[in-house]
């Protein structure tokens, strides 16, 4: 089959449906009969002319119909009838094609026309097809060219894949343009029609950037196109033929050029498509002509030269550049304003201590959100649309959009007034912030060293209980607060109980918040250390109730990470997820018997009088906050296990089994250090110092060890705080509450929709995560940018704006697939996940969501538990690679510890700060998208 014949032809249905002209030849009515191949069936069979294809019986004649149903229909421009055909041919020739004669000439063109007439929503079939077409070309094929051809088609399909997506993916257009880049050095029909795609991959290229006000990238694209177009230019020599495809090429990048402002490079390919090679009969030049949006700068059969455009341009340039100015203000990116604002925030305090011998924070925050904004309007007032604004006085902007813009500039200036009025609050407060921060920080430790030196002292203070002398109220109380206590202590202690304490935590969560009340008057001193009820002091039922607000925001917490999911929507199932066989009570009661702890302890830290000053109060908040970090850690993490110091230390000794001594000393050393690289001191450090703050400094205002500061601070961790720290630094991740999670929903699950729908939600949120400069992204909504201050919504309705994947949940992942972890899955639990993949591959806006998850199966390929099953799911699929822009090839090196498995993993599914902040700015702003590039390229 000839290179021509592949690259079909340009067809206009009786609707709108159409062959990409990105592979279009030359007028289809004087072309098409010769590049039609050959009818192949006229040779005699070399097989019975009947014989039996699971399912259904057929014949040679039937598939010889196949193929010229499939023909007629593809000249008549009947392209879903024309696909639909080859697709049938492909099927059945798969298996038989070895059996008839040039029967690999018949695979190959019902493959290669089936994928080019299809619709991108057959994407993940195409590609698997394609991959195995390139890894077992049938006889006659196996040669550099048709391999080339499969490329361009596996570039051409992920193009149309992305086109579909809410969010265009880049990394798969990247991909795409690399393929198109491989098989340049072929023929040159191949090398010809690989610039033609590569041309249009990189419009949709600079579609993203605009969306995203990457300006430069922007620019730089536009000029990448022009060059490819020049090399297209000079292919002509020995293709004179394309000549009309060529034009076509140069019309359409000048629209699109022209309809993203960049009228600089538009009316340059627009002059180039007029002269020679090209003239005014071509139906590209004709159409580009009287196209509405050059008519301004047409004269007849020619576009004006820019000299003859600025003569004719109308009066009050500035006033439109400074419009476009407006239209276009931006920074470029997070670094740019953070170096900015810096500036300005120092600038603002000098001129404030000059004028008033003072700095204050107004005058540092306005300095800082004036520079900013400056910075916004001076780039955009340099932009390409704002520079060709000045030179012709022209600009798309109506007043009322202009006052929109300013609006709008007005609004992100205000939020950033908020954001450094925080840096300029800390330099106003100066040294007295410092004395603050050391006195609360020295009460502190002068507490831990006195709880040392009582541990120290054996507990020799600690009463004795005395049973026989309690009545009978006081021996229940006691056995049970007491049992509590002792669930609690075997749940820190003992790993190996944990999955019975789990079940009978629901059962005394009572019993942990009245100990937790017990904790918190011994501590504080309100009461000694007697094992006596305190029904009848206030003290004490305040404390009760002070756990109880602890506990209803850690089962929000629960629902915010994604531990309990909802998964009906009726009344019932808010009250259904709490029943004990769901809900894992040992995490609450934890939380409250610590809080009984710390509460105390924050009073105690707070014993001075509250400061006079908002600043100084919020830095004695975040000292209390930091003061309490060591119990936090070192119960619920270090004794907890969820900073795992003694299963590290004997994970590195196992792992390097076979070394010598010192290295087995160094990789035990190195595991019990890696303990601290865990999700949750990540969270407890990381949260401490940025999303706890405002709720610390309200509790702080109010009083730490008490019901309002309590009640201020769980209000604030229920609205926002506690959801978006959740959400940044979950302290869950990568840890057994979530990997029991995923065991909980895939056990016994079969294939049940309702299953697969609950993992949809549970890759929402547990493999997602909210970067922590999320406020500062450059967020095209200002509902998207606030969204901490509504994170309360997080477990009905997860965020739609972009997430970075959750790494630490990952690497557990992988883990539990080679039965690394305590928590298990089993073969049919891994069938569910595979499913779950199967089912979402095919939505290119399940891009971001899938593919940690494909990333994390295709390193388990190396499972000796689970590498078989996955193996046989990714031969059966291979496209899966190409669709999830995935190294087929990448194997984990054999042998890795499990400490150093975890980070590949990290490392292999983490997204970089700057792509990432680039599709920041591209979600909502990609709405017209599809209308840029409508009769672009595709006709």
């Amino acid at each position: 089959m000839s290179g021509a014949s592949f690259f079909a032809a340009t067809f206009t249905a009786a609707g709108t449906q159409t062959v990409p002209a990105i592979f279009s030849s030359p007028p289809v009515e004087t072309v098409l009969p010769s590049l039609l191949p050959p009818d192949l069936f006229t040779a005699a069979p070399v097989v019975s002319p009947s014989f039996s294809l699971s399912p259904h019986p057929i014949s040679l004649s039937r598939l010889k119909n196949i193929f010229a149903e499939a023909r007629e229909a593809r000249k008549n421009g009947q392209l879903d009838v024309a696909a639909d055909r080859y697709s049938q041919a492909f099927e059945t020739l798969s298996s038989l094609y070895r059996h008839l004669p040039n029967g690999g000439d018949l695979l190959t063109e019902a493959l290669f026309e089936s994928v080019v007439l299809s619709g991108p929503s057959k994407a993940p079939e195409h590609l698997n097809r394609l991959a195995e077409f390139a890894a077992n070309p049938p006889p006659g094929h196996e040669g550099k060219e048709d391999q080339a051809k499969v490329k361009l088609l596996t570039a051409f399909t992920l193009m149309g894949h992305v086109r579909q997506s809410a969010e265009p993916s880049l990394p798969l257009l990247e991909r795409a343009e690399k393929l198109t880049e491989e098989t340049q050095s072929e023929s040159v029909n191949i090398h010809f029609f690989s610039s033609l795609l590569k041309i249009e991959i990189l419009a949709h290229q600079l579609l993203i950037a605009h969306s995203r006000r990457d300006f430069r990238g922007r620019d730089t694209l536009a000029k990448r196109m022009g060059d490819e177009l020049s090399d297209l230019n000079l292919l002509l020599t020995d293709l004179p033929d394309r000549k009309e495809i060529v034009a076509r090429c140069y019309a359409d990048t000048a629209r699109l050029f022209a309809r993203l402002g960049l009228w600089g490079p538009s009316l340059e390919k627009a002059r180039t498509v007029t002269v020679s090679p090209f003239d005014s009969t071509s139906v590209a030049v004709k159409e580009l002509l009287t196209d509405p949006i050059f008519a301004p700068f047409v004269d007849g059969s020619r576009f004006l030269t820019p000299g003859e455009i600025r003569l004719r341009a109308k009066g009050g340039q500035w006033k439109k550049r400074f419009q476009a100015a407006l239209a276009l203000a931006h920074t470029r990116g997070l670094v740019e304003s953070l170096r900015i604002g810096a500036a300005g925030l120092v600038g603002g305090m000098v001129v404030d201590a000059a004028l008033q011998g003072g700095h204050g924070v107004f005058a540092g925050a306005a300095g800082a959100t004036a520079f900013i904004l400056a910075k916004s309007i001076a780039n955009g007032w340099n932009t390409n649309e704002a520079l060709y604004a000045s030179e012709v006085g022209t600009f798309d902007r109506t007043p009322a959009e202009s006052a929109k813009d300013a609006a709008s500039l007005v609004v992100q200036s205000g939020l950033n007034s908020f954001a450094w009025a925080f840096p300029a609050a800390l330099l106003h407060v100066g040294t007295d912030g410092i004395a603050v921060f050391h006195d609360t920080l020295e009460r502190a430790f002068r507490m831990y060293f006195s709880f040392g030196r009582w541990i120290g002292s054996g507990f020799s203070s600690l009463p004795t209980p005395n049973f026989s002398s309690m009545d009978f109220s006081d021996l229940v109380y006691n056995t049970y607060t007491k049992a509590a206590g002792l669930l609690f202590a075997l749940n820190l202690l003992s790993p190996s109980l944990r999955k019975h304490t789990d079940r009978l935590a629901f059962y005394f969560l009572p019993g942990a918040l009245l100990l937790s009340a017990d904790i918190g008057m011994a501590v504080s001193g309100q009461s000694a250390i007697d094992f006596t009820p305190h029904f009848g002091d206030p003290h004490y039922w305040s404390r009760v109730e002070r756990v109880s607000i602890v506990a209803g925001e850690i089962f929000f917490m629960m629902l915010t990470s994604g531990i309990l999911a909802l998964d009906k929507k009726t009344p019932g199932a808010v009250l259904s997820v709490f029943h004990p066989r769901r809900a894992n009570y040992m995490l609450p009661m934890a939380a409250v018997i610590t809080n009984g702890m710390t509460s105390a302890i924050g009073g105690m830290m707070q014993k001075s009088a509250t400061p006079d000053h908002l600043s100084l109060i919020a830095l004695q908040g975040a000292a209390i906050t930091v003061g309490i970090l060591p119990i936090t850690l070192g119960l619920s993490g270090v004794l907890k296990g969820n900073i795992p110091i003694g299963a590290g230390v004997r994970e590195g000794w196992t792992d390097s089994r076979g070394e010598n001594i010192f290295k087995r000393v160094g990789a035990a050393a190195g595991g019990g250090i890696g303990a601290f690289n865990m999700p949750y001191s990540h969270n407890r450090v990381f949260r401490s110092v940025t999303w706890d703050l405002p709720a610390a400094g309200l509790r702080t205002l109010l009083g730490w060890d008490t019901n309002p500061g309590q009640l201020a601070m769980t209000g604030t961790n229920f609205v926002a705080g506690n959801g978006t720290a959740t959400a940044t630094w979950p302290e869950t991740g990568g840890t057994r509450w979530e990997r029991d999670s995923l065991s909980r929903l895939t056990l016994n699950a079969g294939s049940k929709p309702e299953v697969l729908a609950q993992l949809d939600d549970f890759f929402a949120k547990v493999g997602k995560v909210i970067h922590p400069m999320h406020p500062f992204l450059g967020h095209a909504s200002l509902s998207d940018r606030l969204w901490p201050l509504r994170a309360v919504t997080r477990p009905i309705a997860p965020p739609q704006f972009p997430q970075k994947p959750n790494a630490h949940f990952f690497a557990s992942l992988d883990q539990m697939l080679h039965g690394g972890t305590v928590e298990r899955l089993d073969a049919k639990q891994v069938s569910v996940l595979l499913e779950y993949v199967e089912l979402h591959a095919g939505n290119p806006d399940s891009f971001y969501t899938l593919r940690p998850l494909v990333q994390v199966l295709a390193a388990a390929r190396d499972s000796v538990l689970f590498g078989k099953q996955i193996n046989t799911f990714f031969d059966a699929r291979p496209g899966l690679f190409d669709l999830f822009n995935i190294d087929s090839e990448e194997q984990i090196p054999f042998g890795r510890s499990r400490l150093q498995r975890r980070k590949y993993i990290r490392d292999a599914v983490a997204e970089k700060f700057f792509p990432f902040e680039k599709r920041v700015k591209a979600h909502r702003r990609v709405a017209g998208f599809r209308q840029l590039m409508e009769g672009l390229f595709i006709s």
